[in-house]
């Protein structure tokens, strides 16, 4: 049997409100280890999932041990840089894998077995390429096999300046090891098909696919996660025999909304082996199947205009938290990465 451990690190703030849902969804995929290290209180107490009590501190040295450089780790977003490593925060527990991944805690969980089976691992160094859930074959070639962005012979991010500066360098992602799975790994890539992970788009109100531009909700069934498609107001659509157009996926990612969380439902947080089932709707998660037109053009129109102000002045924060004399040489990085990819890639 193929053993393997998920890894996520949360540190610097509270849970979101609607963490359990992501325990209790976790918790329905026994095949797999969960580890979570973060310097936040832990409630839970569930066979899969391992607590790891540390702190951004304590993270930033394990990492510099590891790497074997002084590193530049001041906020808890800056964590996202070094997911490749992140094996390291599990210690010498790592050695007890086949396979390892890093993941977010904003997502709900499906079947992962149904997804990820035994057959397509073994098939595979590297499984999928997104921040949210990536796997990697674990050896200590693949392990550090990040240090080879240092190398001149491709165009990723070295991880010597990604390393060097607080700026995100989506290093884990398509700014470095994406890049070297084009040249090292046999990759498993779900980013353009969306047939495993549906992600869909934080600036718009309406869960939106970024490849089919098609709207969808979402429910979660004792481990499993369907997929709806809506109309515009987010209305369930049907097919030309009058069915529901549903499809299973392995995870779903909620990136950087805040959901409300009906009363309930809230009330099983206490227990969450209660949890059967939810639905999970722009930006509720509610335990009745929804009826009717979620959101109008104009509830679409405020949120997009609410984000683009926050953006604004995340943006903005960051340059005077980061300053402007380290932001020109990663911009320029930046934009030779994302122009190469555009042209060889096809994307952005």
């Amino acid at each position: 049997m193929v053993k393997t451990a998920l890894i996520t690190i949360w540190m610097g703030g509270n849970f979101p409100e609607w963490f359990p849902l992501w325990v209790r969804s976790a918790s329905l995929n026994p095949e797999f280890d969960y580890y979570v290290v973060t310097d936040r209180e832990w409630t839970w107490d569930i066979s899969n999932i391992h607590y790891i009590s540390m702190n951004l501190k304590e993270a930033e040295s394990v990492f510099e041990k590891v790497i074997g450089m002084k590193i530049c780790l001041k906020t808890p977003y800056k964590l996202c840089d070094y997911k490749p490593v992140w094996w390291a925060v599990i210690g010498e527990a790592i050695n007890d894998y086949d396979y390892w991944g890093h993941i977010d805690t904003d997502v709900i969980y499906g079947n992962l077995s149904k997804f990820l089976t035994e057959d397509l691992l073994s098939d595979h160094t590297k499984i999928f390429e997104q921040g949210n859930l990536t796997i990697y074959k674990n050896t200590e070639e693949i392990r550090n096999i990040y240090k080879k962005s240092a190398l001149k012979d491709n165009m990723a991010y070295s991880y010597k300046k990604a390393f060097r500066t607080n700026w995100a360098c989506y290093f884990d992602e398509y700014m470095g090891m994406n890049l070297l799975g084009d040249k090292y790994f046999k990759v498993l890539r779900d980013q353009l098909t969306e047939n495993y992970i549906q992600d869909f788009s934080w600036q718009h109100l309406n869960f939106t696919s970024y490849i089919t531009k098609e709207d969808f909700i979402f429910k979660w069934d004792n481990g499993h996660l369907f997929r709806y498609i809506v109309d515009g107001e987010g209305r369930l659509k049907t097919d030309e025999t009058g069915k529901l157009i549903v499809k299973e996926f392995l995870l779903c990612h909620i990136q950087k909304r805040r959901m409300e969380i009906v009363s309930e439902l809230k009330d099983d947080f206490a227990d969450i082996t209660n949890i059967s089932g939810f639905w999970i709707i722009p930006n509720k998660f509610t335990v009745k199947e929804p009826e009717g037109a979620l959101y109008t053009e104009k509830d679409k129109v405020e949120y997009e205009e609410l984000i683009r102000v926050k953006d604004k002045q995340r943006q903005i924060d960051n340059m005077k938290r980061n300053g402007i004399f380290s932001y020109i040489p990663h911009r320029l990085r930046t934009k030779k990465i994302v122009g190469y990819i555009r042209k060889e890639k096809g994307f952005f």
